[in-house]
């Protein structure tokens, strides 16, 4: 791939809320899974764990309990993949990290395996949703998908045939987030205000 093909991958991917009932094949949910293995990650431990959720009764529940959306029809043909870490492997990291850069590197190890799923999914002509985890929708999920204690539930992505088309959302321009040789410290904004103006501008489109 060249890197113009790339970048128009990477500008292609959305947040899609809306998927059509047909359903993703196993071919592409392997192939999904197979972007993960390749994910850059701290002293190859690979430490997550990926559960795929297509049985219809758990994605009803997950649905409608955990992450209930008023526009979500019945007939959609998307599926969940629960996203998880074991967190025993990050005692396996070299000595010389700390408590805290171990669960820096657990956490942006497996960011970035969601990341590749992501493009992934973009690239098979898919839409996907990357979802936060809060500690009540955490504990749901362990529950409804018996996942052991020493495995943190870090994120959920939705994958389907997408049934909107959203519009493209602002993104910073390079000059205003880049720093040459030091951290230019007039290009440090408001950051309330910074914040406001990135999410007030984003309206997705419907179709």
């Amino acid at each position: 791939m060249d890197i113009e093909s790339l970048l128009s991958l990477l500008r292609e991917r959305r947040s899609i809320r809306r998927y059509d009932a047909k359903p993703v094949s196993d071919d592409d949910i392997k192939r999904i899974l197979e972007a993960a293995r390749w994910a850059p990650n701290g002293a190859n431990l690979q430490p997550w764990e990926i559960i795929v959720v297509k049985n219809d009764e758990k994605i009803r529940i997950i649905r409608e309990s955990i992450y209930p959306r008023r526009y979500a029809p019945s007939d959609e043909g998307s599926f969940f993949l629960v996203v998880c870490g074991d967190t025993r492997m990050k005692e396996y990291y070299p000595p010389v990290h700390t408590e805290e850069t171990r669960e820096y590197t657990f956490t942006v190890s497996i960011a970035a395996a969601i990341q590749n799923m992501l493009l992934a999914a973009t690239a098979l002509g898919l839409g996907s949703l990357w979802r936060t985890v809060l500690k009540n929708q955490a504990d749901a999920l362990r529950k409804l998908l018996d996942i052991p204690d020493f495995v943190r539930v870090m994120s959920v992505i939705e994958v389907g045939h997408s049934a909107e088309s959203p519009l493209p959302p602002p993104k910073r321009r390079i000059e205003e987030f880049s720093h040459v040789n030091q951290f230019e410290k007039e290009k440090i904004v408001d950051s309330k205000k910074a914040c406001l103006d990135r999410s007030i501008h984003y309206r997705p489109a419907r179709s």
